[in-house]
């Protein structure tokens, strides 16, 4: 079957409300990154704001917010 699954993983040193997370993600508007960051708000670190590694999955993200939340992000596209 053809189509794209997305698979998001939400780093915080802070407990979230996975809930309301998602039901705000649920209301929002735009493509998959731009729901994700409405849904978490002001607290997410923007993926410019993270370094990725090249050959590897793994990247650096630093806030002085201490309730910040990075999103890994991913689409698979089956074809």
């Amino acid at each position: 079957m053809s189509g794209t699954d997305y698979l998001v993983v939400l780093f915080s040193k802070q407990p979230l409300d996975i809930d309301a997370i998602g039901r705000s993600f649920m209301g929002a508007r735009g493509n998959f990154a731009q729901r994700v960051e409405q849904a978490v708000g002001r607290n997410f670190i923007r993926p410019q704001n993270a370094k990725y590694e090249k050959n590897r999955m793994a990247y650096i993200a630093q806030s002085n917010n201490a309730n910040a939340v990075f999103g890994l992000l991913l689409a698979i596209e089956h074809r």
